[in-house]
């Protein structure tokens, strides 16, 4: 080979552009990067979040994937809390509540293997506490105490059945006075027995439905005056309402007494549908309906009423902070 052909190749070498000389070298830090990501990856399917957490913060942000791996990074972080939060739950024998803490986890991240094991651990035992709750709920105490005995070896899981059990017992107790309560038209103290029920216990479901129902009613000498649904209508707002007669006597009622007021302390004129003059003494329940336009609520967000008996209004029945649905 001549000196003029060497000189040759080597003016060719040199007019390779900068650009792709600069492309190629890197390539190394993208693959660097990736593999760094995919083992964190791997740590994090097994559970390992702190130390899939520690090896993504090694990616370099001046080179490649830097975006993917701080986000990765966000995730694991934020599931790894919510699993401390919800073992402590479950630690406690709340494994519904810690079941439902998990749910706040990404749906498109991919749970470690550790997460979909105590998943899978607490919907079983909470599936245990469910038989022993129906079954107290059915009254069969002597069957729920020997399912409790049964699971004594799981020490969490058998002292969290025995609480509810325990509370179940108690919250019972309160629920019955509060329903005697009711009955005997003291809505008012019914109310402030059935709200000593703790809303995360057994039995609270049914004492706040009762709360609900007993605050939209009014009962004055075995008269009862409900509302059980609000709704609209085209233009008009809907009451559905019953009344129902434990008294001694029949009572009468003209609906044109029935006074109506919005939370501004205007008067509304109102229709009533289905309700009769008289209501005889004997338990049965009347249903019927109160018809407001809307026009005339003038924006209130709730609304009161009072019926008084015809023609001796002497008793009286009043429903306040009734929500307006519009």
């Amino acid at each position: 080979m001549s000196v003029n052909q060497v000189q040759s190749i080597n003016k060719t070498d040199n007019a390779i552009p900068s650009t792709q000389q600069i492309s190629t070298s890197q390539v190394l830090p993208q693959k660097d990067n990736s593999e760094i990501l995919e083992k964190a990856k791997v740590l994090a399917e097994e559970g390992k979040l702190d130390e899939a957490i520690q090896l993504a913060q090694e990616i370099n942000p001046d080179q490649f994937l830097p975006q993917e791996a701080e986000g990765l990074i966000k995730d694991w972080k934020f599931t790894s809390g919510v699993l401390e939060k919800a073992k402590i739950l479950a630690r406690e024998g709340k494994f519904k509540q810690a079941i439902q803490l998990t749910q706040e986890i990404n749906p498109e991240q991919i749970l470690p293997q550790e997460a979909k094991d105590l998943l899978r651990d607490w919907k079983e035992r909470s599936g245990i506490l469910d038989q022993v709750k129906a079954l107290a709920k059915k009254g069969k105490f002597n069957k729920a105490i020997e399912m409790v005995k049964q699971i004594s070896s799981d020490q969490v899981l058998s002292q969290a059945a025995e609480n509810l059990l325990k509370n179940w017992d108690l919250n019972n107790s309160k629920l019955k006075q509060a329903q005697t309560l009711a009955q005997q038209c003291s809505l008012e103290e019914a109310i402030q027995v059935a709200e000593q029920i703790p809303q995360d216990q057994v039995l609270s479901e049914e004492a706040q439905k009762a709360i609900a129902d007993w605050k939209l009613s009014s009962c004055n000498s075995g008269v009862t005056l409900s509302i059980n649904s609000v709704m609209q209508e085209f233009d008009s707002v809907l009451l559905g309402v019953n009344l129902k007669n434990e008294g001694a006597q029949a009572i009468q009622f003209l609906y044109s007494f029935l006074e109506v007021k919005s939370d501004k302390n205007r008067p509304i004129n109102v229709m009533t549908e289905g309700l009769p003059t008289e209501i005889p003494a004997n338990g049965q329940i009347f249903p019927g309906k109160i018809k407001i336009p809307v026009a005339l609520l003038d924006n209130a967000e709730h609304i009161s009423l009072t019926l008084t008996d015809y023609p001796e209004q002497k008793l009286q029945l009043k429903i306040s902070e009734i929500e307006v649905i519009k």
